[in-house]
């Protein structure tokens, strides 16, 4: 959190952003494809990024990201590869 004068402006960029996204329609189809593309690219990069850190929180590679693991005493990472695709029962 910061000051005042800078919280009050990043409550306005999620409204703002939904008002300009009707807009998206109106542009030409070079730029919407680029708009998309770039949508759809920097979302992948972050999911990649959240996907690889949670592999290495699990994994201990790199070994120092060992230390985000959770702090409980019985915790052991388990894989199942039936649980894999189909998800783990109630």
């Amino acid at each position: 959190m910061g000051p005042a004068q800078e919280r009050q402006p990043a409550r306005a960029v999620a409204p703002l952003a939904l008002l300009a996204s009707q807009g998206v329609v109106t542009l030409r189809r070079g730029a919407r494809a680029a708009l998309d593309w770039f949508g759809v690219i920097s979302f992948a990069f972050f999911v990649g990024l959240i996907w690889l850190g949670y592999m290495g929180m699990m994994t201990g590679v790199p070994p120092r990201w060992r230390q985000l693991r959770p702090r409980r005493a019985r915790f052991t990472p388990q894989f199942n590869l039936l649980y894999f695709p189909l998800g783990r029962p109630r």
